[in-house]
């Protein structure tokens, strides 16, 4: 799969420093192994390769391409994707052996995204081989080593001499650290990344500690366990991040705290527990541990903060994977969960992340109503008897663009079935018109209905139907039920999802 940088951004970052050509090493004492910096010219050319190995790749001309991405990796020596281009082109073609050998170099360079191995389709024709699963393992024991070095915590540069203690300035350089990690993304292993986040955040933090120390509102250690939280994200494992976690909670309510703080706290410290894992079978060994930390945090809120309502997501997601095919026997206790925090912001993005299959179970069916691109008003009502898939997605969105193949073959074999697609669009009005859109569908071959209201994230069909991430599918039946979300309606198990659909009577 294509993974190159944002080349125009990269280019004009390199003629604003003046095309530096060496890579650079942090030279300050961090507290944290720090990656090498490469020079913006180098990036930017390390992107041009990437680029024009997958346009000969398109071409035919594999053994072109794959010069290209060998001399892409020569530029950047030590990058994350070392060989990995190469071993999806070889993929592509069929090659296997040829791709297997790339693959295994990129792995044994620290590859630490096991993920991507698992949702790239570029490396579909490899995961049915039994080589494949021992790279998968040992991209994941790259993670874990990776991701140990990050156990400690923030590092505490309070009080140190070279702290930035003018606002503006500090803002300026925090602006332009932030644009030096991101554009090393595709460079840096994934813990190499976080590491430079948090020293990032570790040296603003202490900037803005010396800036507020008149402000008795704003707490050091608590702004230390926001800043771990928002370092990770509830749709990935944590890993020895969770370590890190326990770290700065344990610091916080040392101090005391009142109780909305302590809550707030305790509340990150449960989601950081259940997510080191981040498990949805109660049957994995290391199930156990993770729920019963993350309940020890919950059971000690008091409540009446605004973290209740995120609180009793996770409390209700836990008990419900423990649940496990018996989960259908909570589903009135999932009603009134949607039912009470309807309002809540915090409890909807945690609802949306965990619990939209059961609360759309427990709710199902749920009007949909829009107009489509034509100005035709478009309800569920008008398939009825068919299966559809409502498509929630974007033309901006990676993920969803690699879904594209399978849903236009699974749409051409099964449409004269009864199979239609129903795509509703989360593109910005201010990137894309609805004829920029209606262009770009027309173009990919996507003959099917399609809803963008223009309101992105905003709009209603994305709140009633819980999304806060995409893509995300659902499926219905031919009797309007509900088939199946997600993951089920992705890749290798979208077909047998679509023929259950078709299958569906209401019997």
């Amino acid at each position: 799969m294509r993974l190159s940088f944002a080349l125009a951004v990269i280019s004009g970052l390199a003629l604003a420093a003046g095309c530096a050509t060496k890579e650079t090493k942090p030279t300050a004492k961090t507290g944290l192994p720090l990656s090498t910096n490469y020079a913006t010219d180098l990036l930017a050319r390390q992107s041009a390769l990437s680029d024009s190995g997958y346009a000969l790749l398109e071409q035919g001309k594999l053994e072109e391409a794959v010069a290209a991405f060998r001399a892409g990796d020569a530029v950047v020596p030590k990058g994350r994707f070392v060989r990995y281009n190469e071993a999806c082109a070889y993929a592509r073609s069929g090659k296997l052996d040829e791709a297997f050998a790339a693959l295994a170099a990129t792995v044994t360079n620290g590859f630490d995204d096991p993920d991507q191995l698992d949702y790239d389709p570029d490396l579909e024709p490899l995961k049915a081989d039994p080589r494949f699963g021992p790279l998968v393992e040992q991209t994941k024991a790259n993670r874990a080593a990776g991701e140990a070095k990050l156990a400690g915590g923030l590092p505490d540069y309070a009080g140190q001499a070279d702290l930035i203690a003018n606002p503006d300035s500090l803002k300026a350089w925090s602006d332009r650290e932030q644009r030096r990690v991101r554009i090393h993304r595709n460079v840096w292993h994934s813990w190499e990344t976080t590491a430079a986040q948090f020293d990032l955040e570790a040296r603003r933090l202490a900037a803005l500690a010396l800036q507020k120390k008149d402000q008795p509102e704003w707490n050091y250690a608590q702004e230390r366990v926001r800043t771990v939280a928002r370092l990770r994200s509830p749709y990935e494992p944590w890993g020895a991040v969770t370590d890190a976690m326990r770290k700065e909670v344990t610091a916080y309510l040392a101090t005391k705290p009142n109780s909305d703080g302590a809550d707030e706290a305790r509340y990150r410290a449960a989601l950081a527990e259940y997510c080191r894992y981040r498990l949805d079978d109660a049957k994995d060994p290391n199930w156990a541990s993770g729920a019963a930390g993350a309940r020890q945090h919950l059971s000690a809120m008091v409540g009446g903060s605004k973290f209740d309502g995120s609180a009793a997501a996770l409390g209700l997601w836990l008990d419900l994977v423990e649940a496990g095919e018996g989960r259908t026997a909570l589903k009135d206790r999932v009603r009134d969960f949607a039912t009470k925090y309807a309002t809540d912001e915090g409890a909807q993005q945690m609802a949306g992340i965990f619990l939209q299959g059961d609360i759309l179970a427990a709710l199902w069916p749920l009007p949909f109503e829009a107009t489509d691109i034509d100005g035709q008003r478009v309800t569920l009502a008008d398939y009825r008897g068919k299966a559809v898939l409502i498509d929630f997605w974007a033309t901006w969105c990676g993920p969803c663009r690699a879904e594209l193949p399978g849903l236009k073959s699974a749409y051409a074999s099964y449409h004269p079935k009864g199979f239609e697609v129903l795509s509703v669009s989360l593109d910005y009005a201010d990137r894309t018109t609805p004829e920029q859109y209606r262009t770009w569908v027309t173009q990919n071959g996507m003959p099917w209905r399609h809803v963008y209201d223009q309101q992105d994230w905003k709009g209603p069909l994305v709140a009633a139907f819980l999304v806060k991430s995409i893509p995300s599918p659902v499926m219905v039946g031919r009797d309007g039920s509900l088939i199946g979300i997600g993951d089920a309606c992705r890749g290798a198990k979208l077909t047998a999802t679509i023929e259950k659909a078709l299958a569906a009577s209401g019997a």
